[in-house]
């Protein structure tokens, strides 16, 4: 994901891109601004809560309820010389990722600061330096009940099985910064503060076979703003085969597009 890209979807998987004439200054997902990263495309949450970059005083925070798997290393990054594909962090700094320092130093890294990171791989567990690099701090954030990476194209993780109900696929990735899969009450539920703009559609979806595209951006579910606590709950119930209509913003035209999800391959 539909987390936080990151996590950033649904899988929901979320990036808002601005320009600046500073280059340091340039925002990335979701008004984020640039600073450091560390590479990894995709942090997965396995049964547990997954948000990227929520609003803590005047910086940010990641929020993890359980230790987060690295996925989608980019091939010149920082992780890639150091981590795997699906590596857990277990610690960034000394400091527990599940914790809300460990939160906060995942999410306020700075570039050629190095940071000690606190990995599981194969049930061994070793600490790893990297160093950031200027970047955009904004993974995308996967929640499943499979420690299986997320299907392709980043195209589905939602809300596992332990919700009362099977994932939905709708085979669309999405970008965003605030946003992710967060357990309230024992229900799951997708939080996001802006509009998420689709990245691209996986050809043969549901999504595509609807009609939606890559830049269409989703403002409502049912008439469900989604930046409501209230489109989350309802995302996080569908099922399968249940139609859902989504109001789109494409170009200057607003499109109410409905979409038959299908179940979530592997489920």
């Amino acid at each position: 994901m539909m987390n936080a890209r990151r996590l950033r979807s649904i899988p929901l998987i979320l990036a808002l891109v601005f320009t600046a004439t500073d280059a340091r200054a340039q925002a990335c997902r979701d008004g984020v601004p640039r600073t450091a990263s560390l590479g990894i495309g995709m942090l997965h949450c396995v049964g547990g809560g997954c948000m990227v970059n929520a609003r803590d005083g005047a910086g940010y925070r990641h929020d993890f309820s359980v230790e987060p798997r690295a996925w989608n290393l980019e091939p010149a990054g920082p992780a890639a010389r150091v981590l795997r594909e699906g590596d857990q962090i277990t610690s960034i700094d000394g400091a527990l990722i599940t914790t809300r320092d460990g939160g906060r130093r995942m999410a306020n890294l700075r570039s050629g600061v190095p940071v000690r990171l606190g990995i599981r791989r194969d049930g061994a567990e070793s600490v790893v330096r990297v160093v950031p690099e200027p970047g955009c701090n904004t993974p995308n954030v996967a929640v499943t009940a499979s420690a299986a990476k997320p299907g392709s194209h980043g195209s589905e993780s939602p809300q596992p099985e332990a919700s009362g109900g099977p994932g939905v696929y709708f085979g669309m990735e999405m970008d965003c910064g605030d946003c992710g899969w967060r357990q309230e009450n024992g229900d799951w539920r997708w939080h996001a503060t802006q509009p998420m703009r689709i990245q691209s559609v996986v050809p043969g979806a549901p999504a595509h076979r609807a009609g939606l595209r890559a830049g269409d951006v989703l403002l409502r579910i049912e008439g469900r703003p989604f930046t409501t606590p209230g489109a989350g709950g309802f995302y996080a119930g569908l099922r399968p085969g249940q139609a859902v209509r989504f109001e789109v913003r494409r170009g200057d035209r607003t499109l109410v597009i409905p979409v038959v999800p299908e179940l979530r391959r592997g489920s």
